[in-house]
């Protein structure tokens, strides 16, 4: 035990502060201090006598190839270091080209509208975000064109398509056109993928002015039920809503409207 300087409360000695008043234990302080004065002093003879050490070290056999082993390793480490200071040299070197032959690969594929093939040489070479951003945008522009070409496909074929897969489209496109929109909007693009956006975009309009007979009023009112839906846009409620909202403009374009359960047979 030990008695505060400050209140003169005794308390254990271990505490670093009175449990009283708060005041610091000085003596444990001390203490502290000079078992580290102490430490230092006992490493700083350890390395004084680290050449002799080693002298008397080289003089045995066994010693001898303890220590070629450590200076071996040591310069392993040294010329590991320096070929991986080249590697990166040269990597920075060849960076640039390198960027350019990716952006020149995915402009090719942008103007053949290979979207798809856009996305599996960003993911093959592992490249995102920064100067390839702008690529991926391409890809999820497009991605509503899957469903234009399953539903042409259909009314080519039949001259009918299924409630739910009209329903499953107008929201796809619509909501495509919205997100085409936003990132037009944000005017981040460098290499011209904007109008290959604007591009998807005019093709999914004529697709819902072409194929499904909507008018552009009809496409305003759409987009506009897109928006409302919001984290909902999703659901099954507002797939048959959308449905039902265009149904007559595109029965009357001559689409016939089937059944989900229904198995459609060939054009007349």
């Amino acid at each position: 035990m030990i008695k505060c300087v400050n209140c003169g409360a005794t308390y254990d000695e271990t505490l670093r502060q009175c449990p009283y008043c708060g005041a610091e234990n000085l003596a444990l302080t001390e203490r502290e201090y000079q078992g580290r004065i102490q430490d230092i002093e006992k490493k700083t003879r350890q390395l004084s006598s680290l050449p002799g050490q080693l002298v008397r070290l080289w003089s045995k056999r066994w010693g001898k190839v303890l220590l070629l082993a450590v200076a071996a390793a040591f310069v392993i480490g040294i010329v590991g270091a320096g070929v991986q200071a080249v590697a990166g040299y040269i990597e920075n070197e060849q960076a640039p080209a390198r960027q350019q032959g990716h952006l020149e690969e995915l402009d090719r594929l942008a103007a053949a509208e290979d979207y798809e093939g856009i996305w599996d040489y960003l993911s093959d070479n592992d490249l995102h975000g920064g100067p390839y951003q702008e690529y991926s945008d391409i890809y999820f522009a497009s991605y509503p064109l899957y469903y234009v070409e399953e539903d042409r496909s259909l009314i080519e074929s039949y001259g009918a398509i299924w409630e739910s897969t009209l329903g499953f489209s107008l929201l796809e496109v619509g909501q495509g056109i919205l997100d085409i929109d936003e990132m037009l909007e944000a005017d981040s693009f460098v290499r011209g993928g904007d109008e290959v956006i604007r591009s998807i975009r005019e093709e999914l309009f004529s697709f819902l002015t072409g194929d499904l007979g909507l008018s552009d009023a009809d496409v305003e009112s759409l987009l506009e039920l897109c928006r409302e839906a919001g984290d909902s846009a999703d659901s099954e409620e507002t797939r048959t809503l959308l449905a039902e909202t265009f149904r007559s403009p595109v029965e009357n374009h001559g689409i016939r409207i089937a059944g989900d359960e229904e198995e459609l047979g060939p054009a007349a």
